[in-house]
């Protein structure tokens, strides 16, 4: 606490600022007061702050416009509200216009304090995180215009990148029926004859509908369905309803020439994420929270293709420099826009006047696992699964492209989420993928590689174990991927003449330390988190996660020479 943090705290009642004040100066923090969001705002024009905490119900000035306003400004400090007020739909409210935590009162002040302490350090010591998410603060930058040959390192303001953001309606106008289906889905007094008129309409819709209702996915047994009506409650009305949605987003994907887009990759991930997002539901028992879940994984990816689309040039110099330096696509992404590419396609939806509810997910996607832990319920848990959906979806569609972002994410939270079988949801997307065909074509799913991908049909074999015991390994999974043979623990009982690669992502502290003691260690490549592998400063290599796969790649290359 060797560095002082600036606070201010927004509150009418003057116990609850000097109890707060009190506990985030015991954290480090000095503290400014402030009665009402009029106080708040003077205070804010004449100092800079990392910290803001303001109550709702304030006279002059209510917090929720206090709040809603300063998180759209530039260099925002992170924003919590303190309340009283149990309205879980002025929650959702807040934590979807950005708000990056809401605490209800009574509270214990020197916990909140201490959590509010880690929320500042995990956002200071991560400025690569996406810009404008509840992990780091928005950037202010030169705008580039999206027709010139923008640098690599030229960064955007919030309102710029959401004047170009507006562009997306050139490109892919919003269709009235399309709108109307995605209505009529979320409402419980449609009927299934109603739905499926407004489908009618839309005949790519209506085929994938029918589709999906006789694919190996919806129908494990029965009777092949060709009538609409009896069709969709097959599928389920919601699911059309963001089938509708994610179908018409997709168009982007037909949209303008990018060299560096692999359209048929996007595809298979677009699709593997979505029926990932419907296993993961099924397989945890989260029908409870699934409205939005299916909508945010399938369209992951599509909010890159769109910024791709606005600014090509750009994104042309962005890859470049991630194949040169192998480093993440969305690292650079940071750098240069004030919000993810996840979160600008929530902007769009939002423009498309969608309910908050079933995109709010894929706002946060971006954030790290240490990030939506504090988030609360059930936005957390939604977030997560959407994010595992898009891991699982990925593994499963495969190929990796060189630049993406490998975060297999903690054991605990597939614990949490009763996650028990990740590899049988695998294997479930990949059957559903040899039967499910890409919009209105009737042929199966390509399965080609980009060239710089192509391997011969030699696999190399890689000396590998784990340092864990579980009933799945997802790091095997991805290097099956790369035309990879594992060698293992039998044979690496033998005396170490290779590099073996070493899995730790679910050991503990003490397993690593007496690994790391051991004689094997001096020719392994330990793998594990960020968090795990920080504090070794030995020279064992080690592969710290998240990574760019192609680090990955290269890692697993050397460990099989």
């Amino acid at each position: 606490m060797s560095q002082s943090l600036k606070a201010l705290v927004v509150d009418d009642d003057a116990a609850v600022r000097r109890l707060t004040a009190r506990a985030l100066c015991g954290e480090g923090f000095s503290c400014d007061l402030a009665g009402d969001g009029h106080e708040a705002d003077t205070k804010l024009c004449s100092g800079t702050y990392d910290l803001v905490v303001t109550d709702l119900c304030m006279p002059n000035r209510h917090g929720h416009a206090f709040a809603s306003e300063l998180v759209e400004t530039a260099n925002r400090p992170l924003v919590v509200v303190l309340t009283a007020l149990s309205d879980p739909r002025m929650t959702k409210d807040l934590l979807t216009r950005g708000v990056d935590d809401v605490v209800l009162k009574p509270v214990d002040y020197s916990a909140f304090a201490a959590k509010l302490r880690a929320l500042v350090n995990r956002r200071t010591a991560a400025p690569q995180c996406a810009v404008g998410t509840a992990s780091a603060p928005y950037g202010t930058v030169h705008v580039p215009d999206a027709a010139d040959k923008a640098s690599a390192s030229a960064p955007l303001t919030l309102r710029e990148f959401e004047t170009h953001l507006a562009k997306v309606d050139q490109i892919l106008p919003l269709s009235q029926n399309i709108l109307k289906v995605s209505q009529l889905a979320q409402s419980p007094q449609c009927s299934s004859r109603e739905l499926a008129t407004a489908v009618e309409d839309e005949a790519a819709l209506a085929v994938e509908v029918l589709r999906l209702a006789n694919s190996c996915h919806f129908k494990p047994g029965g009777s092949r369905l060709v009538d609409l009506v009896e069709a969709i409650p097959r599928v389920g009305h919601r699911r059309i309803g963001e089938l509708a949605l994610s179908m018409h987003a997709a168009q982007l994907l037909n949209s303008g020439n990018l060299a560096w887009l692999n359209r048929d990759l996007a595809r298979r991930r677009t699709i593997a994420a979505g029926l990932a997002a419907d296993l993961l539901i099924a397989q945890g028992e989260h029908s409870a929270i699934q409205n939005g879940l299916f909508l945010s994984a399938s369209m992951h990816g599509l909010g890159r293709v769109m910024l791709g689309l606005i600014f090509p040039q750009l994104y042309d110099a962005l890859v470049a420099k991630c194949q040169e330096r192998h480093e993440t696509l969305q690292e650079h992404e940071s750098r240069v826009f004030p919000m993810s590419h996840a979160a600008g396609m929530a902007r769009l939806l939002q423009a498309w006047s969608v309910p908050p509810e079933i995109y709010q997910p894929l706002r946060y996607l971006l954030d790290d696992f240490d990030a939506t832990a504090q988030f609360a319920e059930p936005l957390r848990s939604k977030v997560e699964l959407v994010k595992i959906a898009v891991l699982l979806g990925w593994l499963a569609a495969g190929p990796w492209e060189s630049w993406d972002l490998v975060d297999l994410g903690p054991h605990a939270v597939f614990q949490r989420l009763r996650i028990a079988d990740p590899k049988g949801i695998l294997d479930q997307i990949r059957d559903s993928l040899s039967s499910l065909a890409v919009g209105t074509n009737s042929s199966p799913l390509p399965d080609e590689s980009p060239p710089e991908q192509k391997t011969d049909s030699t696999k190399r074999e890689l000396r590998y174990r784990t340092l864990f015991s579980q009933p799945y390994d997802l790091f095997s999974e991805l290097i099956i991927g790369m035309n990879m043979t594992i060698v293992g623990a039998p044979v690496l009982d033998r005396p170490a003449d290779k590099m073996e690669i070493v899995n730790c992502m679910a050991a503990s502290p003490v397993q690593i330390a007496a690994f790391r003691r051991s004689e094997r260690s001096s020719n392994s490549i330990l793998v594990g988190s960020a968090r795990q592998l920080g504090q070794h400063r030995s020279k064992m290599q080690v592969i710290r996660m998240p990574i760019s796969w192609a680090a990955v790649r290269s890692a697993c290359e050397q460990a099989t020479n």
